[in-house]
């Protein structure tokens, strides 16, 4: 099971260890077999939609985030044997310890970056920032007046 950080755009740490269920298996099972996270851990189901906590035994913090990472709804401290319905443009769901979105003020419209390889040290406390590296780069062509094509990047 692939192991990455997530941040919010604006450097803000989320979790150092986000696991990424992505199998049916792996989606299937999410995190009944946890028996707490702790304050550095998630799950991301990937495909995702919605959820249950049916067998937990502890609250969680849920995004659910469109096909960009982008947060659609937030749903704080989903206690066990509970179904949460996902917003229609759900592909992601990122499962956190209750109190992490009340911590981060984590709010709909926010994009969550993937750093695969975080350099935050392990002994650093929940408020530590970290930069979002650049995923895309495109250039663009724009037509001038006179037809031929000008490269902007």
């Amino acid at each position: 099971m692939r192991v990455a950080a997530l941040k919010t755009q604006d450097g803000r740490l989320i979790v150092r260890r986000a696991r990424f269920a992505r199998s049916f298996r792996e989606r299937l099972i999410g995190l009944l077999s946890a028996r707490c996270l702790s304050a550095d851990e998630g799950l991301l189901l990937s495909p995702g939609g919605s959820i249950h906590t049916f067998g937990m035994r502890y609250p969680i913090d849920v995004l659910f985030l469109d096909r960009q990472l982008r947060i659609l709804r937030v749903s704080r401290s989903l206690r066990p044997w509970r179904l949460c319905l996902a917003p229609a443009q759900t592909k992601h769901v990122l499962e956190l310890r209750a109190g992490t979105l009340e911590i981060l003020k984590l709010k709909p419209h926010t994009f969550i970056c993937v750093d695969p390889e975080p350099e935050v040290p392990k002994d650093a406390g929940s408020n530590v920032t970290a930069k979002c590296a650049p995923v895309l780069t495109f250039s663009l062509r724009i037509p001038n007046n006179d037809g031929r094509e000008s490269k902007h990047q």
